[in-house]
């Protein structure tokens, strides 16, 4: 039943969003990137595609010194944004922009799961 709805899309996620109708998803979770700007940018295009009352969540929680640490003091300069807030950072600003309250699983033990409800 559920092959005939699985649908996979090997391209930017910024592209892969323009073959999702608005008010798709019960349930999106990014994973994808860790920069502020691209991770801001896929909350922008995914909210519109989730359901109300549906749930966004994504990994990573962390600022850039966590991110950081967790990589023993080596990273991709790929993830340097000029806010070191990275994916905490664009999840709060979102958040605050739309009045939504995020919600963290803090018992993994690094890179903890955020979440909202639409």
């Amino acid at each position: 039943m559920w092959k005939e709805k699985l649908q996979v899309c090997r391209d930017f996620t910024s592209e892969c969003v323009k073959q999702v109708p608005d008010s798709y998803f019960d349930f999106i979770y990014l994973n994808i990137r860790i920069d502020f700007n691209g991770v801001y940018q896929d909350l922008t295009n995914w909210w519109p595609k989730l359901k109300k009352d549906g749930i966004m969540a994504g990994h990573n929680y962390i600022t850039i010194d966590e991110f950081k640490q967790g990589f023993d003091g080596t990273y991709l300069a790929v993830n340097i944004d000029d806010t070191d807030t990275v994916v905490k950072g664009a999840v709060d600003k979102f958040a605050s922009e739309f009045c939504r309250q995020v919600t963290i699983s803090y018992r993994e033990s690094k890179w903890n799961t955020w979440a909202m409800r639409k």
